[in-house]
């Protein structure tokens, strides 16, 4: 499912949501299932909304290169209303975007050179947040979302249902490589008053040591508009874990 369909882009329907996320050493305390492969929690990352800046570890990912061209970004805005925003890339160097986002969910490659990918990893950070070094963000606690080099599309591991859409979990696959480990689905109201907005455990799955498996999902009760969705992990041994997770819309 390309990630368009979760913003509703003209043409597509606005049925289904997707998150999926991939973190290649998972240790013993939970932590976003993500690319970056640490903890992070965007509603720290993007207390405000904010424009980024995008860049890649490699020169090729370039508007004149043989990887990535241009790349878009998905999340949402500050009235939690769906926003994407496209990038022309220029290798090392940070393009600055003026989109302010709330949320960062989703990245893509829109167009690529005769690599066909994204030759190097991309990064988005809030705009001037940070320094760079060859393309790679000198502190990635900062990071609001990373590209891994030759995937072409990545997600965070995180979603925000958004104003006004209500959704239930659908279908949810997990995989893991490595010693076992426990993925955990995990909410997070945004709506109500401030000591309301603390995050819950609402699913504990344990003692994953292989995959895929899909799993029984069914019981599961709509998640209400404005709530944010995390699927974090821990393993007893630095495992890759990965999860895609399909809500549909009520």
């Amino acid at each position: 499912m390309d990630l368009s369909t979760i913003y509703g882009m003209p043409g597509i329907s606005r049925g289904f949501a997707r998150i999926r996320g991939r973190s290649g050493a998972v240790g013993a305390n939970y932590e976003l299932i993500n690319p970056l492969a640490i903890d992070v929690e965007q509603n720290t990352i993007l207390a405000t909304a904010a424009a980024l800046d995008i860049t890649s570890s490699s020169t090729d990912d370039d508007a004149g290169g043989i990887g990535a061209l241009t790349v878009r970004v998905f999340g949402l805005n500050a009235a939690y209303q769906p926003v994407s925003e496209d990038f022309v890339l220029n290798g090392r160097t940070a393009v600055t975007g003026s989109v302010a986002f709330l949320r960062v969910h989703g990245i893509k490659v829109l167009t690529a050179g005769t690599s066909l990918v994204n030759v190097g990893d991309i990064y988005a950070i809030t705009t001037a947040s940070q320094t760079w070094t060859n393309g790679v963000p000198d502190a990635l606690t900062t990071c609001v979302i990373k590209l891994l080099a030759g995937y072409g599309e990545d997600m965070m591991g995180c979603w925000t249902t958004p104003y006004a859409a209500q959704y239930k979990l659908s279908k949810l696959i997990v995989g893991i490589s490595g010693a076992a480990g426990t993925i955990g689905m995990f909410s997070r109201p945004l709506a109500g008053v401030a000591a309301s907005k603390v995050l819950r455990l609402e699913r504990e799955w344990d003692s994953f040591t292989a995959g895929p498996l899909e799993l029984d999902v069914s019981d599961f009760p709509p998640l209400m508009p404005l709530t944010d969705i995390l699927f974090k992990a821990k393993s007893v041994g630095a495992s890759l874990i990965s999860v895609d997770a399909l809500f549909q819309k009520q």
